[in-house]
């Protein structure tokens, strides 16, 4: 059996996409995702779409998903400084609402 792990996308759509279509050549029969997905980069949102729905696909949420998806920046600091609460924030806006199939963000 085949599996493919990612982490640690930070919400970079091109370095997902150039890794994907490497991926997508070995045919994994499993594709397991172990966290952050969010923050950091520019495209939250279309990073966290790519992986929703997929039935071949296991998410497991990061320190930063967790952060961004349980709304922590309005009831603590943010983890590490205060560059990551912007970010926190940006992310948040576009992600929260997006709603999937199967695969989803797990934050227990």
């Amino acid at each position: 059996m085949k599996i493919c792990l990612y982490s640690d996308i930070h919400a970079q759509l091109a370095p997902l996409d150039a890794i994907q279509e490497a991926v997508d050549k070995e045919n994994p029969d499993r594709v397991v995702v172990v966290g952050d997905l969010v923050m950091l980069g520019p495209e939250p949102a279309e990073v966290v779409e790519r992986f929703m729905g997929r039935r071949d696909v296991d998410v497991l949420a990061g320190n930063l998903d967790w952060w961004v998806s349980k709304r922590k920046d309005e009831t603590d600091p943010p983890p590490r400084t205060s560059t990551m609460s912007g970010s926190t924030k940006w992310s948040k806006r576009p992600v929260i609402g997006l709603s999937g199939n199967r695969s989803t963000i797990s934050t227990d």
